[in-house]
């Protein structure tokens, strides 16, 4: 947990928590490595956390796709 704890601390988002708030992150923070083109969110979708990169580098396209009608409707 040290090791997460000094991983978040590196972020300048979390710089300059109290170190009880940062180990309570570290505690609440998954890890996990993602392969080469894996998606990882929907431009869109909900979201469901936040991602921080340790390791590496990611592409981030953030254009929206326009929304396929399910049905055509009209109007008598």
């Amino acid at each position: 947990m040290a090791a997460r704890v000094e991983d978040l601390r590196s972020i300048p988002l979390f710089a300059r928590l109290e170190p009880a708030a940062l180990e309570q992150l570290a505690e609440a923070a998954t890890e996990f490595d993602v392969q080469p083109d894996q998606l990882l969110a929907q431009p869109g979708a909900a979201g469901s956390g936040m991602f921080f990169v340790l390791e590496g580098t990611v592409e981030v396209d953030a254009r929206e796709r326009a929304p396929v009608p399910s049905s055509a409707s009209s109007r008598s």
